[in-house]
């Protein structure tokens, strides 16, 4: 995880925060930690994150960062990016049952993607997205005009998610 210290509400306070900080470099989160690489992240053409374990808060936390950068590829595969971490498992506010509105990691990280603009290559491949988060990419790629390649394998996505996305991908 990017975030493996700090608790839920420190998270969303800390994505607002990178949201309405644009000229951030680096942020020093822990003492003995390496800082995150904010001016990195936001400058990179290219961001390979797949295999890092990130779940919805550190989701949560990119999404600004990705939303304000000029990103060409995006590689999020075999993470965890619908995964409530345990501190958020038993909260009422949080359970995605309870409120669909409510945005996931993954919700928040593809808007970033839809109001990116610079997007040529999005790997979410292994993330267990399923339905919900199919209808999400479908949202965020429909009208998007620089991504040529999007990878959503391994996620469970079924026969509605499939048609979501060809939907958004042909423009219907």
């Amino acid at each position: 995880n990017l975030l493996p210290t700090l608790t839920s509400s420190e998270v969303i306070v800390l994505s607002a925060f990178l949201e309405k900080c644009p000229r951030l470099h680096t942020l020093q989160l822990q003492p003995k930690m390496p800082p995150l690489p904010v001016k990195q992240i936001r400058s990179a053409a290219e961001l390979d994150l797949s295999g890092r374990s990130l779940n919805v808060l550190d989701a949560l936390v990119m999404a600004p960062m990705v939303k304000g950068s000029h990103t060409r590829v995006l590689k999020l595969g075999l993470n965890r990016l619908t995964q409530t971490p345990p501190d958020l498992t038993n909260q009422s506010w949080f359970r995605h049952e309870e409120y669909d509105e409510m945005p996931t990691g993954l919700d928040a990280l593809l808007e970033a993607v839809h109001l990116n603009g610079h997007m040529e290559i999005l790997d979410i491949s292994s993330n267990l997205i399923g339905p919900h988060g199919a209808k999400a990419v479908a949202t965020a790629i429909q009208d998007h005009h620089t991504l040529h390649t999007l990878d959503v394998s391994r996620n469970a996505i079924g026969a509605a998610g499939m048609r979501w996305i060809a939907e958004a991908i042909s423009g219907e």
